[in-house]
């Protein structure tokens, strides 16, 4: 086994433990190897792809996190279009509601080499965060926003349940929008619509009641189960 996969063993058995401070320490032990590694490993950019990643688990926030992230995540970029360092720096910029950022790192992706691995869920998880994106760089509801949705629930309806990932951030950020919108508006209606139909053929009403009620209060139609 070569240090790459060796330390992907090792991430992937640090991110399934509780115990927050063992994964901290394993982490930054696994940020060691890489590091000390880096001469003897000839593909540099997954290397560093794989040191920002173990940045971006690190269940802690500071500047130095910040910057590591940024600084391996662009030399791994530098080198090749590494599709799942692109990935991690539209969730980076996400995470720190740097809207404008992540839409422009998720319209990079090249979707169709997730969906080459198998990863249609990461598909359409990418296509709801750039909704969400959206959402948040427009200043008010309108008919292309309406459209967006439609097409998204559309598409999420249409696939396969085990290639599909709830759009919790979707729903949660909707429900914030839409409790202060003009309910009576023929587009938020719609929108309301849509989120009803995701909820209810999903079967998450007592998972999301409160969005539920609200989105149901807006629009009575509530899906085709």
């Amino acid at each position: 086994m070569d240090v790459l996969d060796r330390a992907g063993k090792l991430i992937e058995d640090t991110l399934i433990s509780d115990d927050q401070g063992a994964m901290i320490q394993q982490l930054q032990a696994v940020i060691k190897l890489l590091k000390d590694s880096e001469q003897q490993v000839e593909n540099k950019s997954e290397l560093f792809y794989m040191i920002a990643y173990c940045w971006y688990r690190l269940p802690i926030e500071s500047k130095e996190r910040d910057e590591q992230i940024e600084l391996y995540l662009s030399e791994s970029l530098a080198i090749t279009e590494h599709q799942f360092a692109r990935l991690y720096f539209a969730h980076y910029y996400f995470d720190k509601e740097a809207y404008l950022e992540a839409q422009s790192q998720f319209m990079k992706l090249d979707l169709e080499f997730f969906k080459g691995i198998d990863q249609e869920w990461r598909v359409l998880k990418i296509k709801e965060l750039l909704l969400v994106c959206q959402l948040h760089l427009s200043s008010k509801y309108t008919i292309t926003l309406v459209r967006e949705y439609t097409r998204f629930v559309e598409e999420f309806l249409s696939t396969k349940e085990e290639d599909t990932v709830f759009p919790n951030e979707l729903i949660e950020h909707s429900f914030n929008g839409l409790s202060n919108a003009d309910h009576s508006d023929e587009i938020i209606v719609s929108i309301a619509s849509e989120l009803n139909s995701l909820i209810f053929d999903m079967e998450e009403e007592v998972t999301y009641a409160e969005e539920f009620a609200l989105f149901k209060q807006i629009s009575p139609f509530i899906g085709k189960r």
